[in-house]
């Protein structure tokens, strides 16, 4: 399983992404603790070591869970937000 990097963690305005692997599909949701759904992005054909960056700078300071998910691969990181 390919090791995926999101940082910084805590982090104040922007979350990076660093995707080792080539998908033609990589979903990303980010939930509030209580289960809604906060965004939700797509990212079509990506490249290998790609990096995606989310801004996070208008969302509420709190915790939240970044979903990553693609073929069989599905990870849930927590994030905090300052």
């Amino acid at each position: 399983t390919p090791v995926i990097k999101v940082y910084p963690n805590p982090t104040t305005s922007k979350l990076i992404i660093d995707l080792p692997i080539f998908q033609d599909n990589i979903s990303i949701s980010i939930y509030d603790l209580q289960g809604k759904l906060i965004e939700s992005l797509q990212y079509k054909n990506t490249e290998v070591n790609s990096t995606q960056t989310i801004n996070l700078k208008n969302y509420n300071s709190g915790v939240y869970l970044l979903n990553i998910s693609y073929n069989q691969y599905h990870q849930v990181y927590r994030i905090i937000k300052n």
